[in-house]
């Protein structure tokens, strides 16, 4: 009789927790299955061999390891194994698999996932068919000219890939038709499963027509006729006026850095009532840059288009610079050249180093040592720009020991290095002083990106800057923003190290209203988490005054922060 009343109280128990654990097992079911079968594709030669592959995706909210399952007819069956984070997919490979079984197959993939809450999406069903391989198999793959639009009279090269698909090396036939006046039909001999291009005796373009091309093979008991043949056509006009200029020289400019990568480049104008392609353009600096580059692209009449070269890297001294377009077929050479030049000088450089990264308790104060270098050009004063401030965060510049906070040397009312000589080196602090809490709404309070930047007095353009980034480690902390409020607020958490968080609202009876999450792990640093005033079963909280409480866990201890909250009417 103890035992059953024991077991009775136990039963009761879980009952009485069925609600929190109903909504728990909701929060984190487990969901994956698969999205798509890649591979094989829907028809394969037979002997061919393939990676079968698909795409599977975890549906559910907790990172998920499961197996996978590829099946195709009754011979293949492989086995593979994924770990995918909440939400993501995946593209899983089996083993390969040779395609021997004619004709249409089944093919099956499938995940299997313990606990899994919605089998409907497990398995995806698609099929293969599998061909018997052709032994004696020739085609036309495509024409490769003439094609597109050529003048009349011009002399071209006839050409067409072929294709030996079948299983044995042939010889066989290729002929090319163009319009009604060229057919010409030559031997090729293509080794098995390989592409050759044909090319036929020169075809003068005539006449002055839209002119069918046709191409086909003629091998006797080819077992796949329908690739025998392809089709095109050529547009034969009048000859026209080609006309290709140089514009203008966007780069270099007339003034460069010893030194520099400079990319020069070219504007380039179509003058002439044809498109144009295929054409080159020759760029010259000094004596020391020739290079030559094609293009390829199709330029309409009236028409512009850039062109850039192979980098130049600027020698100091002044330079002639040219560019020259080189069409055969011009018929105006007047506007093929254009030229300038540049001057390339040894200007000063100023180097604030080096980029810093690191992180600061909250109301403390660091301190981070940078430099700026001098190179080049006279001796000058640098300036430092003035700081943007952070909201609740404090900084300065000082010197280099960290102790007198930097002035104005020269009266510009800018803080300064002083005068630097080329070639020297100049130390400075960036103080900092953090946040001295989480108040309010802290979203720009976990980090601080500061730019110290230092410029010459003399040449404002001539300046740099370093980077330190800061992570603002905070007291273990919690407070809501905004408070009071209607229907929304949001929680500020200071995890001072990686622990184990538990978040939870009460009413005045000590209730658990809603508990938004338990036990779960969170980094060093200032998180947010929202709350749209609804209980554990998404209805609305009344109007009132509310209790939540932080527990962090974290090296054995347990800290627990308490805090009221106001939700109010709308």
């Amino acid at each position: 009789m103890k035992a059953s009343q024991s077991l009775a109280a136990i039963l009761l128990a879980g009952l009485l927790i069925v609600p929190t654990g109903t909504a728990l097992a909701a929060e984190f079911s487990p969901d994956v299955g698969v999205v798509t079968i890649l591979a094989p594709p829907d028809t394969v030669d037979s002997a061919t061999t393939i990676i079968p592959r698909a795409v599977v995706r975890n549906y559910g909210s907790q990172d998920s390891s499961f197996r996978v399952i590829m099946r195709i007819g009754g011979l293949y069956s492989m086995l593979a194994f994924d770990t995918l984070r909440a939400g993501q997919s995946d593209t899983v490979s089996f083993l390969p698999w040779t395609a021997f079984q004619i004709g249409y197959s089944p093919v099956l993939c499938y995940t299997i996932l313990a606990g899994d809450s919605n089998p409907a999406n497990d398995t995806m069903i698609d099929s293969v068919y599998v061909r018997r391989p052709t032994v004696r198999d020739v085609g036309c793959v495509s024409i490769l000219s003439p094609t597109g639009v050529v003048d009349s009279g011009t002399s071209i090269l006839p050409a067409v890939v072929v294709r030996n698909s079948g299983l044995l090396a042939q010889t066989f036939p290729v002929t090319l038709r163009i319009g009604s006046n060229y057919e010409q039909t030559i031997q090729d001999t293509v080794a098995a499963l390989t592409t050759d291009t044909a090319t036929f005796p020169n075809w003068t373009a005539f006449p002055i027509s839209l002119l069918p091309v046709v191409s086909f093979t003629s091998l006797v008991d080819d077992e796949r006729p329908s690739n025998d043949t392809v089709r095109g056509n050529v547009q034969v006009l009048a000859p026209a006026q080609h006309d290709i200029g140089a514009v203008a020289i966007i780069s270099p400019g007339p003034w460069a850095r010893a030194g520099e990568t400079i990319y020069p480049v070219v504007r380039i104008r179509n003058h002439g009532p044809v498109p144009e392609q295929d054409f080159q353009v020759r760029f010259r600096i000094g004596a020391s840059y020739n290079r030559t580059s094609n293009v390829p692209e199709t330029l309409p009449p009236d028409s512009t288009t850039i062109v850039t070269f192979a980098p130049w890297i600027a020698i100091e001294g002044r330079h002639a610079v040219s560019c020259s377009t080189l069409l055969s077929t011009d018929a105006n050479p007047a506007n093929d050249r254009v030229t300038s030049a540049v001057e390339v000088t040894n200007p000063p450089v100023l180097v604030v180093d080096a980029d810093q990264s690191g992180s600061i308790n909250t109301g403390d104060s660091g301190s981070w040592r940078f430099h700026a270098e001098l190179q080049g050009g006279n001796p000058d004063v640098v300036e430092l720009d003035s700081l943007k401030q952070t909201p609740g965060w404090r900084v300065a510049y000082y010197d280099s020991a960290d102790k007198v906070r930097l002035t104005d040397t020269d009266a510009d009312g800018r803080p300064d290095l002083g005068l630097v000589d080329p070639g020297s080196r100049r130390y400075f602090c960036l103080r900092v002083r953090a946040p001295e809490g989480l108040v309010g709404d802290t979203a720009m309070l976990s980090h601080a990106r500061l730019t110290p930047t230092g410029f010459l007095a003399q040449d404002t353009a001539v300046r740099d800057s370093a980077t330190l980034t800061l992570k603002l480690v905070p007291e273990v902390e919690v407070h809501n923003f905004p408070n009071p409020f209607s229907n929304k607020t949001r929680f500020i958490l200071g995890v001072p190290e990686e622990g184990r968080i538990t978040l939870a609202v009460y009413d005045r009876t000590g209730a658990c209203v809603s508990r938004l999450f338990r036990g779960r792990t969170m980094s060093q640093g200032v998180h947010q988490v929202e709350w749209v005033a609804v209980n554990d079963h998404d209805q609305p909280v009344a109007p009132g005054t509310y209790e939540y409480m932080l527990e962090y866990q974290h090296a054995g201890k347990l800290d627990r922060v308490r805090k009221k909250l106001v939700v109010s009417k709308e």
